[in-house]
């Protein structure tokens, strides 16, 4: 990729520095900011060799978001967490926060023709919450359900919520992961993920209409989908909708192909297989060598089928730097 093929993402970015040669490139540069190695791709470093044939340069330029709005204040409350979904049946909608205080609070009134809503209710709690997310699809067969953490790393589910009444009547605590200190939740249609304070990905197992709270966890291994195109990692931050889940992990480690002769053996036991071709090509675009683990990942988890829930791996979209990514209306927003 040359710089003049760069593009902004739409007309509302602007350009704010020219380029610049980036000396903070992982594995090191020369004094004029170049990587050398033996082929492309390969594992670059700092320093020619004798054996090097390629030598590559990134470059790096700023740009920002430029707009107007429309945006309208909705209240002087300060908001820790958002959640929101819609029924594709009813068409109504449910938005619950989390204050900066850690009250749990309800917006009533949010349609399409009134999206701001009308006021905030709060939803009685004997905890502070630190993270809050709505799951089901708001219709008989699939609920609405409220889950929440607590400052303390615990679990809650909001039971009871219908047309009725819409902030359900009392919170169920969940028993925590063994060891673990919940941080972070976030809920399909019949699935509960949840993050805790080491990166750890956990699902509820065994949600159903009769336990709507489930009955235990399982820890999430953090793997590859394609089993070959990265080692190591940590979970950041987590959004699923319906039946996917989309990440963003940090400290990973790219294996290209070439860099071992293992890579190599699985790179040509994966020939013709697109799934590894596109996880390979994603990690490369992110312009990393392999010296160094890579940060704020975007990653989908493939795989996920009712006989197998929590997937098979993760499959990497794009890169790098990403903090938080959420999922709604079935496309991705980061």
């Amino acid at each position: 990729m040359s710089k003049e093929t760069v593009k902004l993402p739409s007309v509302h970015w602007q350009w704010t520095t020219d380029w610049m040669i980036d000396f903070h490139t992982p594995g090191g540069t020369d004094h004029d900011g170049w990587q050398y190695a033996t082929d492309f791709p390969a594992s670059y470093h700092g320093k020619t060799k004798f054996t090097d044939y390629v030598r590559r340069r990134r470059w790096a330029r700023k740009c920002k978001l430029s707009t107007s709005g429309p945006w309208k204040l909705v209240g002087a409350t300060k908001l820790l967490d958002v959640t929101m979904t819609t029924s594709k049946a009813s068409g109504k909608v449910m938005v619950w926060v989390v204050s900066s205080k850690g009250d749990v609070l309800f917006r009533t009134g949010v349609t399409s023709r009134c999206p701001e809503g009308q006021d905030w209710e709060q939803v009685a709690s004997d905890s502070l919450f630190q993270a809050i997310t709505i799951g089901g699809r708001g219709d008989d067969k699939c609920p609405w359900k409220v889950w929440g953490v607590t400052k303390e790393g615990r679990a809650f589910l909001r039971h009871g919520i219908t047309e009725v009444a819409p902030t359900g009547q009392l919170w169920l605590q969940l028993h925590p992961p063994s060891g673990a200190t919940l941080k972070a939740v976030t809920a399909g249609d019949w699935t509960l993920w949840a993050l805790d304070t080491s990166g750890r990905l956990w699902l509820r197992q065994e949600i159903t209409p009769v336990f709507p709270e489930g009955t235990s966890w399982t820890q999430v291994p953090c793997v590859p989908g394609n089993g070959c195109s990265f080692t190591g990692g940590e979970v950041k931050s987590i959004s699923a909708v319906g039946n996917e889940l989309w990440a963003v992990l940090d400290n990973i480690t790219p294996i290209l192909s070439g860099s071992t002769a293992a890579a190599a053996a699985a790179m040509a036991a994966a020939a013709g297989n697109a799934a590894f071709g596109v996880a390979s090509a994603a990690i490369n675009a992110t312009g990393y060598g392999q010296s160094g683990p890579v940060n704020g990942v975007i990653c989908r988890r493939s795989g996920i089928t009712p006989g197998e829930p929590m997937g098979v791996g993760w499959d990497i979209v794009i890169g790098v730097r990403f903090f938080n990514c959420v999922f709604c209306n079935n496309a991705p927003r980061i």
